[in-house]
């Protein structure tokens, strides 16, 4: 499905990934073809063009730790437009959220991700043709959905 994307030549993407693959692999073709605008994720390192896409400024990076990027997409399924979490307080990654304290503990302000398409790649799924509960909350917020399964097993 990502090389119909890439020779169907859709631009202007924004990819909710833990990150965008290897040079010149998946993502990361789609990324040297000028095609990802925005990538939200929790760790880009494995991708050096990356970090010079970025650097070029032709590339929007949102970097959200892996535990919070879930549960914003949890929150997207949930119709929940944002919510607090503890993680990355005092840190670069709380530069620009707004931060509020409770019961003495400091929170910053996460919004939820929503996204209109995605493309989910599970070695085996139940009958309902899901693989994970990430995958389970990311089916809940989407218009469209698409799986690619080797294998179907018993519905968990």
């Amino acid at each position: 499905m990502l090389k119909a994307l890439e020779e169907e030549g859709t631009s202007g993407l924004t990819v909710i990934n833990n990150n965008l693959g290897e040079p010149g692999r998946s993502l990361g073709r789609l990324l040297l073809n000028g095609q990802i605008r925005k990538a939200i994720g929790s760790f880009f390192t494995s991708n050096p063009d990356v970090s010079e896409w970025h650097r070029r400024g032709d590339l929007e990076i949102a970097l959200i730790p892996q535990g919070t990027m879930s549960e914003a997409i949890r929150a997207g399924g949930a119709r929940i437009p944002a919510f607090y979490t503890k993680t990355g307080v005092g840190t670069l990654l709380a530069e620009g959220k707004e931060e509020r304290v409770f019961a003495g503990e400091r929170y910053l302000l996460q919004t939820s991700l929503h996204a209109d398409f995605a493309l989910i790649r599970a070695h085996k799924a139940d009958r309902a043709e899901v693989a994970r509960p990430s995958e389970v909350a990311l089916c809940r917020l989407l218009k469209l959905l698409r799986d690619i399964n080797r294998e179907t097993g018993p519905e968990r």
